[in-house]
């Protein structure tokens, strides 16, 4: 059964996409350093949330939402190919976590020295732009 809401149906459009709209308002405290200076919105605040995903062990820090961050613990001690193919899957699932992101389009994974790895991140976002980020990631910490 379809519920009787009584407004017309364009105003009921208007409605759902202000809402839409309200969903992925991403404004978020701007980071520089250790120190926040300012806001963020869009797609500067989705590249220091991609950056910020990146750099958190998931699962680590009671604060912190089981959802956000990059699983490398189950990587320490290994090497060969097989890290670079885990850890391009770790990414991409912790990646996908928010909802902004709509698609990763470029992942590139580049071997520094032995467990250190530069990882190039493209991600189209909900607003239809195209967000990148680059981090250094350490498998051996």
């Amino acid at each position: 059964m379809i519920p009787n809401t009584r407004i017309p149906q364009d105003q009921f459009e208007k409605l759902l996409e202000s809402y839409e709209n309200r969903k992925y308002n991403s404004k978020d405290f701007k980071l520089v350093g250790n120190r926040i200076k300012g806001y963020v919105d869009n797609e500067e605040s989705l590249a220091q949330a991609l950056f910020f995903i990146l750099s958190t062990e998931r699962f680590q820090y009671i604060s912190m939402s089981n959802n956000v961050g990059v699983e490398l613990w189950n990587l320490y001690g290994e090497s060969g190919p097989i890290v670079e193919l885990t850890l391009a899957s770790t990414i991409r699932e912790a990646i996908m976590v928010d909802d902004r992101v709509q698609e990763i389009t470029n992942l590139e994974i580049e071997k520094i020295e032995k467990n250190v790895f530069k990882v190039k991140v493209e991600v189209l976002s909900n607003l239809s732009e195209i967000v990148s980020v680059e981090k250094v990631v350490s498998i051996n910490e």
